[in-house]
């Protein structure tokens, strides 16, 4: 992110990056909490959310500005929510 933003930006994009993610994932939780206690069958959710957080935790590395590594590390913590 340094890379992207310059040193003094770094620490507040990290922020913003780091608590989006976490919102976007404690929301999911209550949500798919929620379902699977619904479903009958919440092994498609479980091999969605992992296959989203191996896939774009492995294209941060690709990103070419903030708002790419922020869309990136908040679905894949969607998925981790999943």
């Amino acid at each position: 992110v340094t890379q992207l933003t310059g040193a003094a930006y770094a620490p507040m994009a990290l922020g913003i990056i780091q608590g989006a993610s976490d919102a976007i994932a404690t929301v999911t939780k209550l949500l798919s909490g929620w379902l699977a206690d619904r479903v009958p069958y919440y092994k498609p959710f479980l091999l969605v959310g992992y296959g989203m957080v191996g896939l774009f935790l492995g294209l941060i590395g690709t990103a070419q500005s903030v708002i790419t590594i922020l869309v990136y590390k908040t679905i894949a913590w969607f998925g981790k929510g999943l």
